[in-house]
């Protein structure tokens, strides 16, 4: 294995770094893994039309399946990617390298919507940050192919199937990873405890987030989320609050470990509450859709006032300062604002795409769709835009000032920063199934 190995990842990162998107995606990571060794390199301009045709090509050479059809270098890769965005040709770069399967490309370049420039001035002045750092990258690979010191290439932590992972916000790597029970659904954090659901045998795995290791496992009282939906697990008023959907209840476990079921009226879906609220909110299906119920932690008793809902819900959110309360559907596409002092519905929001979970935080709501791969972000007037993020996103958490997103089907946690927007991804592996951000860390369920 030689630095055209190195080149092959630089060509990945740098498509992903344009797009967006990572270049070969998948159901699973086999199926990762064979779309990289079968599959024809996607084109950037597919993705990003407005894109000088030209990065295709460079593209096309870094991802060729054979060694000897690459760039002869990372260097000869970066400075063929300078010369695509600013409109010159190095030697070597018109060599085109076939794809199976898809028939050559003319002289000509791909129309452009109507009203745009060639090369708008902001588009290119990003793709060139993108360049400088892919270029930085790039020097490190030259160095250690002329003899340098090798950067590690390797993970300290490497994740694995069945694990509580810890995720550095600061560096976006995991830093940590703590064996849990089987299948893990859900994550949350309080009390000085990361509390890992299990739904396999239904037992909780305590996590001392700053030993990062087990304290202890907690006896067999909850299943977790079922299905799509959740949260199913909350920290509140000293208590752990699972979702028991075998049982239709919603069991509060002590630190000590001891239980108490309280039942809803119904399959408890998704479970939330502020940090420092006296109110657990839980949505949960029914025969009929689903209700939506609040429970007094004093009395363990549910509030009478009760939300019926016409389809079963999916995604629950309460906001920091307990006053409002977040319920997604998906056989409606709905969004309801509810006002936790009335137990009223006060909005209905109409969504472009079915709702997964919800989380709020940086001004914003932020609803996931795993049947169309995006996040919908929506503003306090009722305004949603989809955000395009990994395969399969479901768990969602905000904190450490940014959005972070479980997608279960290509192993990776996205990023999204609130003001701009903008996605990055963390690549853990497995199938992260719950996120959760507490004390400025964020934890990742992954499963098998």
């Amino acid at each position: 294995m030689d630095g055209r190995a190195d080149q092959y990842s630089l060509g990945c990162v740098l498509f992903e770094c344009l797009t967006g998107v990572v270049p070969f995606r998948g159901d699973s990571e086999l199926a990762v893994l064979w779309a990289h060794v079968n599959d024809p390199p996607p084109r950037v301009c597919d993705q990003r039309p407005e894109l000088p045709a030209a990065l295709d090509e460079v593209i096309d050479r870094a991802l060729a399946k054979a060694p000897g059809d690459r760039h002869p270098s990372c260097g000869a890769l970066a400075a063929a990617a300078q010369a695509a965005l600013t409109g010159t040709a190095p030697a070597g770069l018109r060599r085109r390298v076939h794809r199976p399967g898809r028939p050559a490309r003319g002289g000509r370049r791909r129309g452009r919507p109507a009203g745009t420039s060639r090369r708008p001035s902001l588009l290119l002045t990003t793709a060139a940050a993108v360049l400088s750092a892919a270029l930085l990258l790039a020097a490190v690979l030259v160095a250690r192919d002329g003899g340098a010191p090798a950067v590690p290439t390797t993970l300290a932590v490497v994740p694995a199937a069945n694990q509580a992972v810890r995720v550095n916000p600061a560096t976006y790597q995991p830093d940590a990873a703590v064996a849990v029970g089987t299948d893990p659904g859900a994550v949350a954090g309080g009390g000085g405890s990361v509390w890992v659901a299990n739904r396999k045998d239904g037992t909780v795995t305590v996590v001392d987030p700053d030993a990062k290791q087990v304290q202890r496992t907690l006896p067999a009282s909850g299943s977790g989320p079922a299905d799509q939906g959740g949260p199913g697990l909350a920290f509140a008023s000293g208590s752990l609050w699972v979702a028991n959907a075998e049982e239709r209840r919603v069991a509060r476990v002590d630190p000590d470990g001891e239980a108490a079921g309280i039942p809803v009226g119904g399959t408890p879906i998704a479970i939330a509450a502020a940090p420092d609220a006296d109110t657990v909110w839980v949505a949960a299906r029914t025969p009929s859709g689903g209700v939506l119920a609040h429970i007094d932690p004093t009395s363990n008793q549910v509030d009478p006032r009760r939300i019926p809902l016409p389809h079963a819900p999916t995604g629950l959110a309460v906001t920091l300062d307990a006053g409002t309360v977040w319920l997604a559907t998906g056989g409606d596409r709905t969004l309801r604002r509810v006002d936790a002092s009335t137990a009223r519905v006060v909005d209905t929001i109409k969504l472009d795409h079915v709702p997964d979970q919800v989380a709020v935080g940086g001004g914003a709501v932020w609803v996931t769709s795993s049947q169309d791969d995006v996040v919908m972000k929506v503003d306090p007037a009722g305004h949603h835009r989809p955000i395009r993020v990994g395969n399969g996103p479901g768990g969602i958490a905000f904190g450490a000032d940014r959005v972070w997103v479980a997608n279960r089907q290509d192993g990776t946690v996205s990023t999204i920063d609130p003001q701009n927007s903008e996605v990055g991804t963390v690549r853990l592996g497995s199938r992260p199934t719950a996120v959760a951000v507490d004390q400025g860390v964020v934890w990742v369920a992954l499963a098998a």
